[in-house]
């Protein structure tokens, strides 16, 4: 993270398809969408700008991504908790390393 920081590009993670695993549910990529939360969590917690999530109002009957998408539901408790803990790194965590 620290060495992309340094091409001043805002940097993004994609939780999603973190947790794809193609193929792994036959013809379409299986996932795990309970481990969403922890990735973006870290990756919060590591200072990225912005996440990806997908979203569906019901996520087994998606036509893309059924396995790795999340319901309205969880990404609305999931986000609030994700943006405070995005407030509490940006101000009390100072990037090492970083101009």
């Amino acid at each position: 993270l620290r060495s992309m920081r340094f091409s001043k590009c805002p940097l993004v993670l994609d939780a999603t398809h973190c947790v794809q695993q193609p193929g792994g549910a036959g013809a379409i990529s299986g996932g795990s969408r309970e481990n969403i939360p922890l990735l973006a969590s870290a990756a919060v917690a590591a200072g990225v700008d912005g996440l990806f999530i997908e979203v569906h109002p019901d996520p087994p009957g998606s036509l893309s991504d059924p396995h790795t998408s999340l319901s309205i539901e969880q990404a609305l408790e999931l986000i609030p908790q994700l943006v405070e803990l995005g407030d509490y790194v940006r101000q009390n965590v100072r990037p090492s390393g970083i101009e």
